[in-house]
């Protein structure tokens, strides 16, 4: 299936969930100067996991599992720290998309086409009650990474943008979305854990840095709809 931009998600469940990492685990990973972590101080920047079951969409169901970094422009000045908040109050701040598999042909296609995201196509596994969530993904039938949150409290109404950061050519694509939602989110007492197995597209990220830290921020998303379109800036990296 050829997917017509844009990609419209009907009907989706996430949960995010934001994780402290040291800054020489991110910095080395950015594909161009002219994207910065967003610091959290002590030498820590944040990294955000999420898993999407994407129940309707213009391309049919499939899920997906990201793992990136909170990044801004380095032409854009520091940042106070608001990390967990910052892709609410500063236009710039965004993730830079690391890994990204995806259960589908189509899915993956699309997402190397026209945002140059790094997607593979695996198995994804989520299994999910009233209150908890586990994510599975494997490749050859072996687990490379497993994703549990615990719900955080009572879910009501949200609205918020989602930037992402990828690379596609030369150039640094930065493409914006708007998402409505119904959503829980906590920050203090959040539960969630990731564990990556050894596999080389996850390799760069630093095995025991995860898997150490405990999360900043969970968000988990009953509901959530959004429409992803073409890139809205391109920088050039030659530049």
């Amino acid at each position: 299936m050829k997917a017509d931009l844009p990609i419209i998600y009907r009907k989706t469940f996430a949960v995010f969930a934001a994780f402290p990492v040291p800054l020489r685990v991110i910095r080395p990973l950015l594909p161009h100067p002219m994207l910065a972590p967003v610091s959290l101080g002590f030498g820590r920047g944040v990294c955000v996991v999420a898993a999407f079951d994407y129940l309707d969409t213009s391309i049919g169901p499939y899920r997906e599992v990201g793992i990136g970094f909170q990044v801004r422009l380095r032409t854009s000045g520091p940042l106070p720290l608001l990390p967990a908040l910052a892709d609410r109050f500063f236009e710039d701040v965004g993730v830079w998309v690391q890994f990204l598999p995806v259960t589908t042909e189509a899915a993956c296609e699309a997402g190397r086409t026209h945002w140059g995201f790094p997607k593979i196509v695996a198995d994804i596994r989520i299994d999910r009650t009233d209150d908890h969530m586990d994510c599975e993904v494997l490749t050859a039938g072996e687990r490379i990474l497993h994703f549990s949150a615990t719900r955080p409290s009572a879910t009501r109404p949200d609205a918020f943008p989602l930037r992402l950061y990828s690379a596609k050519d030369d150039e640094v694509l930065f493409t914006d979305l708007h998402v409505d939602a119904s959503a829980a989110t906590t920050k203090l007492g959040a539960k969630a854990s990731v564990t990556l197995e050894d596999h080389p597209a996850l390799r760069p990220l630093g095995r025991d840095s995860l898997p150490a830290a405990r999360p900043l921020e969970v968000r988990w998303y009953d509901e959530y709809r959004t429409m992803l379109d073409r890139p809205s800036i391109r920088y050039r990296m030659s530049a």
